[in-house]
């Protein structure tokens, strides 16, 4: 058994303390973790109908939602490259830096919240197509497989080249061996 494998049978249907006391032990005889602990928060889901508190479950083709599920139950295209995202992030340039008049209500907010932010638009992106690529694109900070743990490091390498190409890099092809996918919420050690 995984060490991903067992930490996730580990915790399910438990509780935060539990799941703190388990973690504890588990990380005394780990020379390599990385976090105090992991958490998904499918059974808060499952119970209360809550969704997390800092991310977001998958929507499933079933019009359900999970944060863990396989990969060939979750609607890809409602988070990752939506048209709706895209179409989105392409009238936000437009109005900001291009400076075309905003049509709708929620034009005019954006409008409104970014219009002294242009160097955020600037300084960050090359063009229109990279900014809807970033806006559009899912992403997480980190990845964890049976072979390896990968993280966005900032420091030597570009968060926007992350996230563009996080789909592409890690999730991409997986439909074939349709893998069990699941959001984890983790607290460093540093």
């Amino acid at each position: 058994m995984t060490k991903i494998t067992y930490r996730t049978i580990l915790v399910i249907g438990d509780n935060h303390a539990d799941i703190a006391r388990k973690y504890s032990a588990d990380l005394e005889g780990n020379e390599n973790a990385y976090y105090k602990y992991e958490r998904c928060q499918q059974h808060r889901l499952d119970v209360t109908g809550e969704e997390g508190d800092f991310s977001d479950p998958f929507p499933l083709k079933n019009g359900g939602k999970a944060y863990s599920a396989r990969f060939n139950d979750i609607d890809w295209k409602k988070i990752h490259r939506n048209p709706r995202q895209m179409e989105l992030s392409k009238r936000a340039w437009e109005i900001i830096v291009e400076g075309s008049e905003p049509l709708t209500e929620q034009e005019i907010y954006i409008k409104r919240k970014m219009n002294n932010r242009i160097s955020y638009f600037r300084d960050n992106f090359a063009t229109k197509e990279v900014y809807m690529q970033y806006y559009s694109s899912l992403w997480y900070y980190g990845v964890a497989t049976e072979e390896k743990y990968e993280e966005v490091d900032t420091w030597n390498s570009s968060i926007l080249d992350w996230c563009i190409n996080f789909f592409d890099k890690f999730l991409k092809g997986l439909e074939e061996t349709n893998p069990l996918i699941t959001i984890y919420e983790t607290h460093s050690l540093d």
